[in-house]
């Protein structure tokens, strides 16, 4: 037993241990539980990082790699009098839990990406020993999209400080000005760094060279990090960064930043930019050459569909030689015109 003979108990799980929003919110939150006479514990994963700060707090900490699928280990809040499951990815434990003796408070923080992957282990109903909160609207909306009728009450946070000594400072001088948009995190799908980046894109250029965007944090993901990294080249290409010495050093200070390791993927995630002020054609050849290259499949996603006679040709001679050949467009239009000439399109 990790707990003592006597006294409150208080378990946190959480499903990881780094120096992420979440559990640096689960720090916080143990002197505020140890203020109220509970003994705290933790399990989480190995250390990344915010394990001394849990430890530094007061709490006792469990770690084992498979904490978050081992129903064994749950069996710890069977002896606890409060248990705290941070994030959705909890889910498993909380249905486990549904329904049992001990009280729950279920902490959501997630955003929508998460969710298709675990909504199968989030119980359909809870039982009055599980009560959510949700850190804002969206992680609320987030849930909601998968159990609409669960009550979520919101529990916000705040976060202490703690890039004072053990964090690089980043100097912000070189925005001149302009407007900063700032996002801090690991680089992965679950972050948003993606949703951030395709909302740049979006922008005009007029638009976009009157603002500054940072990204600060970890590949913890290399395509999300390679996604980060061609979003930057486009943004020196479009300031004419190169203009002058067009060399890989011009470039190099503001890509070539070291990444982990990863185990070899099975796919590609590879982003591009193109540009109606040359003549390079770099859309319409990655299509191209993606659609002749293929042997067995080739699905495209795009919200419009304006081809010509050799995108046509493409599609149709490797639908005749045996590729399966999907289009894949929105059902609910943006922009009326465009659909209406998407669907000219569709018989051939």
């Amino acid at each position: 037993d990790v707990f003592s003979a006597s006294g409150k108990r208080a378990l946190i799980l959480s499903h990881e241990l780094t120096m992420t929003g979440a559990p640096i919110v689960l720090v916080s939150a143990v002197p505020v539980l140890r203020s109220m006479g509970f003994e705290v514990v933790v399990l989480g994963p190995a250390d990344d990082g915010s394990l001394p700060l849990f430890l530094d707090a007061g709490a006792a900490v469990v770690t084992r790699s498979d904490c978050v699928m081992s129903s064994s280990l749950w069996g710890l809040a069977t002896s606890a009098d409060f248990v705290l499951a941070n994030t959705v990815v909890e889910a498993a434990a909380v249905s486990t839990l549904n329904g049992s003796f001990v009280p729950v408070l279920w902490w959501l923080h997630d955003a929508f990406a998460g969710y298709p992957f675990i909504a199968h282990r989030i119980p359909k109903t809870l039982d009055s020993n599980v009560h959510v909160c949700a850190v804002g609207s969206h992680a609320t909306a987030a849930m909601h999209s998968v159990r609409p009728d669960f009550n979520i009450e919101q529990l916000i946070y705040g976060l202490p400080d703690y890039a004072a000594e053990k964090f690089s400072h980043y100097d912000l001088s070189y925005a001149g000005g302009r407007p900063l948009f700032a996002t801090v995190g690991s680089f992965e799908n679950r972050k948003g760094q993606d949703i951030f980046c395709k909302a740049i894109r979006l922008l005009p250029p007029e638009t976009m060279k009157k603002a500054s965007f940072l990204f600060v944090g970890k590949a913890a993901e290399p395509e999300m990090m390679d996604a980060v990294r061609s979003l930057t080249l486009m943004f020196l290409q479009m300031w004419d960064v190169s203009s002058v010495h067009f060399t890989p050093e011009v470039y190099s200070k503001y890509l070539d930043v070291p990444q982990p390791a990863h185990e070899k993927e099975a796919g590609y995630v590879i982003p591009y930019g193109d540009s109606p002020l040359d003549r390079d054609l770099v859309g319409e050849m990655v299509y191209m050459d993606i659609i002749n290259r293929a042997n067995r499949y080739v699905h495209i996603m795009t919200p419009y569909l304006i081809i010509d006679n050799e995108m046509i040709t493409a599609l149709t001679y490797a639908a005749r030689r045996g590729v399966e050949v999907q289009l894949i467009l929105p059902h609910v239009p943006d922009k009326e015109i465009a659909f209406s000439l998407a669907h000219t399109y569709y018989r051939r």
